[in-house]
């Protein structure tokens, strides 16, 4: 019984630590460790701006004809951009900054402020694009899940040494895991907001869907933004 107990009991300070897990992966980090988080975005926006430069000056040195040796540098340099980040990072993780350059690119691109067009956004989705993002919004919460359980392991190193490989084994598999489900997830939102930011637009009475297909205009994505906005 006491055994049963335990692994309940065990069972729900995991759930509860999943939320933990979860804004240390995500951010913002609370305030006693805002100055950490701080400092880390500082030197991931520092590393990116220097890949930006890198890649201009390269594009400058070949502004009209390119050997196929400078495109593969370019490109190179390109990509290491995009995996550090895909817009200008504003969170301390690799996967706070993936949700952040989808809100960055929402709002730069289109005018419109994901933190209150979101919940719009969702309600005029189609059904196969609110299943794809399903799935992959439960795919980071079982990865997040599965990377908190690595808590428990790691206090039972306390009377087994041995825990702290199985505590690593689990929070790196979560880790690896959640990484692909929040790069499938902002990916998905953001194929959502191209494709379907004019039906928003038209459901809320600031465009024509038969004005012609395309994305949003910066312009309606701003009407959009004052819009749900309300004042706040």
């Amino acid at each position: 019984m006491a055994v049963l107990v335990a692994a309940a009991g065990t069972g729900f300070v995991v759930q509860a630590l999943a939320a933990v897990t979860r804004r240390v992966w995500l951010g913002p980090w609370p305030r006693p460790f805002a100055p950490l988080a701080a400092a880390g975005t500082v030197r991931r926006r520092a590393r990116w701006h220097r890949l930006v430069e890198e890649r201009r000056a390269l594009e400058a040195a070949s502004p009209v004809t390119r050997t196929r040796e400078q495109q593969d540098r370019i490109d190179t340099v390109a990509h290491r951009i995009t995996r550090l980040a895909m817009a200008e990072p504003g969170r301390p993780t690799w996967m706070g900054d993936r949700i952040h350059a989808v809100e960055s690119i929402a709002y730069h691109r289109y005018g419109l402020d994901l933190t209150y067009g979101w919940s719009r956004l969702w309600l005029v989705l189609p059904d196969p694009a609110r299943t794809e993002l399903t799935a992959a919004h439960s795919a980071f919460a079982a990865a997040v899940a599965t990377g908190t359980w690595a808590v428990p392991y790691l206090l039972l190193t306390v009377v087994w040494w041995p825990a702290v490989l199985v505590a690593a084994g689990i929070g790196l598999t979560g880790w690896v895991r959640a990484r692909a489900a929040v790069a499938d997830f902002t990916t998905l939102t953001e194929a959502g907001l191209d494709l379907h930011g004019r039906t928003l637009a038209a459901a809320l009475g600031v465009g024509d869907l038969t004005e012609g297909a395309g994305p949003l205009t910066i312009s309606e994505g701003e009407r959009i933004t004052d819009l749900v906005r309300k004042g706040r």
